[in-house]
């Protein structure tokens, strides 16, 4: 458990399956919860709890709690072996269950949290992160903590009648600017 001082961070068990579960909505989908192939998906909670079991996953989900014990949120690294071993980076993955808390300070505890453990433990040389049309409260945040947008596919996904974008943002690890600058010094 990580204990900050606005949030505490656990490991998602099969309990929280409830609470995650009620993240997925069909009305306003959200880009960490769509397939691989871009999507929706609505798992039963039997499914999010198998989920949860397994904690040797490279995508182990975290419960983001306040002060009070309640479940505010869920967080993630989502990185497959491939990108671990060949590309040196991850997908970020922050899902609040009210959108207004990106605004908190439980947002960038975690976020602060996620970093570390991405650029600091795993060394990773870059976040990845999308948002649908649908998510601006996570498009705002992402923009509010440094990610630079990549751009905007158009028409991703068709759900609920109408089709939506989807953006693709990217945070690169501030030490590797460093080095960078070290092997390329400017010319005086």
């Amino acid at each position: 458990m990580i204990y900050g001082e606005h949030a505490l961070i656990r490991t998602a068990d099969p309990d929280d399956a409830h609470a995650f579960q009620s993240l997925y909505d069909p009305d306003v989908p959200r880009s960490s919860l769509l397939s691989r192939t871009r999507e929706p998906m609505f798992p039963t909670r039997e499914e999010i709890r198998e989920l949860f079991k397994r904690k040797e996953d490279a995508s182990t989900f975290y419960v983001v709690e306040d002060k009070e014990g309640r479940i505010r949120g869920f967080s993630a690294l989502r990185t497959s072996q491939e990108q671990r071993d060949t590309a040196f980076l991850s997908e970020i993955i922050l899902l609040f269950i009210d959108a207004e808390d990106y605004n908190s300070p439980i947002a960038t505890e975690v976020f602060e949290w996620l970093k570390h453990a991405a650029f600091g433990k795993q060394r990773l040389n870059k976040l990845i992160a999308h948002t649908i049309d649908t998510e601006p409260a996570l498009t705002a945040w992402l923009e509010s903590v440094g990610f630079e947008s990549n751009g905007i596919q158009r028409e991703v996904l068709f759900t609920g009648g109408q089709w939506h974008n989807m953006q693709t943002f990217s945070l690169f690890n501030p030490d590797l600017s460093l080095v960078s600058a070290m092997n390329n010094p400017a010319e005086e």
